[in-house]
């Protein structure tokens, strides 16, 4: 009792400072105390607090009730967000599961974010064109459909961009990566539509991790430079890799030319199989001759489950 009566004495006196400090916003959070809508207890959370927004969650099961839309479409346009560092923004549809423009709203903090992942909308060339990124480190897009160019372009505007991570989308076939800053690539380009069908790293000097994350679609990648590429990942019956001079060709016979400078660094290798075949491993593994992690992830098909990973 005594540290409870404690507890409440120290909240009072805390209490003007919570309302100033950095508002987090978590969408999921309020709608699943409000019967999964969003109505106006969003715009009063906004306008009671005295401090600016700097986290904004809409994901996308509540992206369906047309009326938590226009709820998040006002909430953009307030000024409590305009310092806003982190946005995780997605828009499903409600007709024909057709991915929908983008507001351009989410797009007036870019001065601003540090942390943005778009889901399950359109980015036209148009919205993204001249958009610039300065503070932005971590970029992740998922089921979106946008251009070569705008994909493009939206790294060559992000010049502080270390993370990329690119899931399901579709529209560019090949991207060119040439990012002064970038750490860390992940792809997994399995997509109903057109989808990346070719990764080139012409020049990333800080790249430490590169991952194909996709068993069902093919992808094509190609290192040119990346001098500090240590962490590897892809998949062995879809992803052919090319480094510098050394062209690996994976299936059920493993074609290796001679082995490059560039694959001399990498440290840790992560494969992920349909079925475990040992022969395969070991010859990738003769293309790495200073490997020091191997991991290996195998799906196993089930009758009673689809699937099951299994890692060694």
């Amino acid at each position: 009792m005594k540290q409870r009566g404690r507890t409440q004495i120290l909240a009072k006196r805390w209490l003007p400072l919570w309302r100033s400090l950095p508002l987090n916003i978590d969408c999921g959070e309020i709608a699943r105390s409000n019967d999964g809508k969003l109505g106006d207890v969003l715009q009063r959370i906004i306008s009671s607090h005295r401090g600016d927004c700097h986290r904004f969650c809409i994901r996308p099961l509540l992206a369906m009730n047309m009326e938590n839309d226009a709820a998040v479409d006002a909430c953009l346009l307030s000024p409590a967000l305009n310092k806003l560092k982190e946005l995780e923004f997605y828009r499903r549809p409600w007709h024909n599961w057709q991915r929908m423009p983008a507001p351009t709203s989410i797009f007036r903090f870019s001065p601003t974010l540090c942390v943005a992942q778009f889901g399950h909308c359109t980015l036209t060339d148009d919205i993204v064109q001249g958009l610039h990124f300065p503070q932005l480190k971590k970029l992740g897009l998922d089921y979106v459909f946008l251009s070569e160019f705008s994909l493009t372009s939206m790294i060559a505007g992000s010049p502080s961009l270390e993370v990329l991570l690119i899931i399901q989308c579709s529209g560019a076939r090949c991207l060119r990566i040439n990012s002064f800053t970038l750490r860390s690539i992940e792809v997994s380009n399995s997509s109903p539509d057109p989808s990346m069908e070719e990764l080139i790293i012409e020049s990333a000097p800080h790249l430490e991790r590169l991952f194909h994350l996709d068993q069902n679609q093919d992808l094509h990648v190609s290192v040119l430079s990346a001098p500090k590429l240590e962490t590897l990942g892809c998949c062995t019956n879809s992803t052919r890799l090319v480094f510098g001079s050394t062209d690996i060709h994976q299936g059920p016979r493993i074609a290796i030319g001679r082995v490059s400078t560039a694959l001399c660094r990498i440290k840790s290798l992560h494969l992920s199989m349909r079925t475990l075949c040992l022969d395969m491993v070991i010859e990738l593994m003769r293309c790495v001759p200073f490997l020091e992690k191997l991991y290996i992830q195998v799906m196993i098909v089930s009758p009673i489950v689809h699937f099951v990973w299994l890692l060694y």
